[in-house]
């Protein structure tokens, strides 16, 4: 049996046709058996005991990042170290607290790819939610000090965005 080798051994249901393979099931920990014939319903009962094993075990979720290219390798800068994202004609300053990353993506590509927790402040400016201290009438104050421009066009939906 190729479960025995597995790291992470599933836990199968399977129809026994001897007592030697219901042994064999009961120390790999099977969690039920169809017998044949079986019927659809004794069937959906045996599956509805493997989706909470199922939920439990799925892997965690990876927290949200970006993939940069720095020096031939790809670095990966979660989304929540990036203070803000400024754009000089094809490329973008991708800035943390800790380095600026050069990267080459559009303004707009970089807006969906940052998603929600991310607001567009000027055509030039993304920044992170987390990192705004102070929003004034021209300009954002970021926890680091950097100020950043408001465009007069992005006012509205910068407004609405801290109204969520």
């Amino acid at each position: 049996m190729k479960f025995k080798r597995c790291p992470r051994r599933p836990k199968p249901s399977s129809p026994p046709p001897t007592a030697s393979t219901l042994t064999k099931g009961f120390e790999l920990n099977v969690l039920d058996y169809l017998l044949k014939p079986f019927s659809y319903e004794r069937f959906t009962k045996a599956v509805a005991r493997y989706q909470p094993l199922v939920t439990a075990a799925a892997p965690a979720t990876d927290e949200a990042h970006l993939l940069l290219r720095e020096q031939g390798s790809l670095l990966k800068v979660p989304h929540r170290d990036i203070l803000f994202v400024e754009g000089c004609k094809d490329y973008v300053k991708v800035v943390t607290a800790a380095k600026t990353y050069l990267h080459h993506e559009t303004m707009k590509g970089m807006a969906e790819l940052l998603g929600a927790q991310f607001a567009r402040a000027h055509r030039s400016f993304i920044v992170a939610a987390a990192h705004i201290k102070l929003l004034q009438l021209e300009q954002l104050v970021l926890t680091t000090g950097d100020e950043i421009p408001i465009g007069n066009s992005y006012k509205a939906d910068l407004l609405a965005f801290f109204k969520k």
